[in-house]
């Protein structure tokens, strides 16, 4: 079973006239019926944990949501622990999100970040895809153990590795210093090499001592 958390971003967003702008209007069962792929992938629980920019992930809700995906990692009010968590997420501050996820939880159950570089409005949109493909590494027996992912556009990025390098094309996310370590492809998942070992995740006292005792 896949839990599949849904915070808003540009994956969720369409053009409201009346606002002048693009909002965050889909939910997770909207998101959801977009990407029909999904129902091969296996099955799932939607949570609609929020609708926010990524701009409005202030420090208070990037904590709220790592602790969110913490209480999944353990099962925390679920039947069962989930075989991996997709999460939904807008694109400015994706990378952030990924880092503090990969330094801090549990590696052995994925976690995948994933989002969109165009609304739902947009020729070419890339949500659905990227959805999906998330939702395939996340499903991926060879998954646990590599901890948080970021995956789009074909791509799977570790968690510590991964960047924003483009402001508009649809391969926004990078690892500059390192490479992808897989890749989709005709909705197959394939990984460059095993998981590498991975230390202890850090657990952090309080919010200011976890911002202070992340070593980079």
């Amino acid at each position: 079973m896949l839990h599949l958390l849904f915070t808003g971003g540009t994956i969720s967003m369409q053009r409201d006239e009346r606002a002048g702008g693009n909002v965050p209007a889909h939910g997770g069962a909207a998101l959801v019926g977009f990407a029909p792929e999904l129902a091969a992938v296996g099955p799932y629980v939607i949570e609609d944990w929020g609708r926010y920019p990524a701009c409005h992930l202030g420090l208070d809700k990037l904590w709220a949501l790592r602790d969110r995906v913490a209480a999944l990692q353990r099962g925390e009010g679920l039947d069962a622990v989930p075989d991996g968590i997709v999460i939904t997420h807008g694109t400015d501050t994706l990378e952030e999100t990924a880092y503090l996820l990969s330094r801090t939880l549990d590696p052995s159950v994925p976690v995948v970040i994933t989002g969109a570089m165009r609304t739902s409005d947009d020729a070419g949109w890339d949500g659905p895809r990227n959805l999906a493909d998330a939702a395939r590494v996340a499903a991926s027996p060879s998954s646990p153990g590599r901890g948080a992912m970021v995956v789009f556009n074909g791509e799977i990025l570790a968690g510590q590795q991964a960047v924003k390098v483009e402001a508009t094309a649809l391969a926004a996310f990078a690892a500059p210093h390192a490479a992808p370590i897989g890749t989709i492809r005709h909705g197959q998942v394939e990984f460059a090499g095993p998981p590498q070992a991975s230390t202890p995740p850090l657990r952090p006292a309080g919010l200011g001592a976890r911002i202070a005792h992340i070593p980079m």
